[in-house]
């Protein structure tokens, strides 16, 4: 089986899952990627999800997304980080639970902020209100995060070892 890391932009879930992947011996898989690698074959052009989400507009982009979940049905024993809008999605919930246990990756929300703002700004904040759309984004995000079945690994006051700790000993209770 498969672990699957999901939470918001720049919680960790690339950085622990790659970490991860190589203390366990096995593949990474970034979702983002995919969907960048997926919209590059098409649209003979390489971009960002970003920059893709900006081009498509948020419904095309969401399907994009979905595609490129349905592409992982037969992967076996990865670690897999979504992007963070990827489970918003009921119909993306399922098909990831399908491949295995997910890991809510939870950070506080100033810790996030701090890192969603110093950035490059996703394409779904208002840049008029940064610091608004992005308080209400983590409101909105946060009740939909909370009601999936998965295991919450709060973040705070935890070392990156620590963090590996806890995640390995969940791929290990597949």
């Amino acid at each position: 089986m498969n672990l699957i890391l999901f939470g918001f932009k720049h919680c960790g879930k690339s950085t622990f899952g790659k970490k991860l992947a190589e203390r366990l011996s096995r593949p990474f898989i970034d979702t983002d990627f995919l969907l960048e690698e997926e919209y590059s074959s098409k649209a003979n052009e390489r971009l960002t999800c970003r920059q893709i989400h900006e081009h498509l507009g948020e419904t095309a982009f969401r399907t994009l997304e979905t595609q490129t979940l349905y592409a992982l049905q037969n992967v076996q024993n990865s670690i897999i980080a979504v992007g963070g809008g990827t489970v918003l999605n009921h119909k993306n919930v399922i098909l990831l639970q399908e491949l295995g246990p997910l890991v809510y990756l939870i950070l506080d929300d100033e810790t996030l902020k701090k890192r969603t703002l110093s950035g490059q700004l996703p394409s779904y904040l208002d840049l008029t209100d940064k610091e608004g759309s992005f308080n209400h984004m983590v409101q909105k995000r946060k009740a939909i995060y909370a009601s999936i079945r998965a295991y919450p690994l709060f973040l705070q006051g935890k070392n990156d070892d620590a963090v590996l700790a806890e995640l390995e000993e969940l791929s290990h209770g597949q």
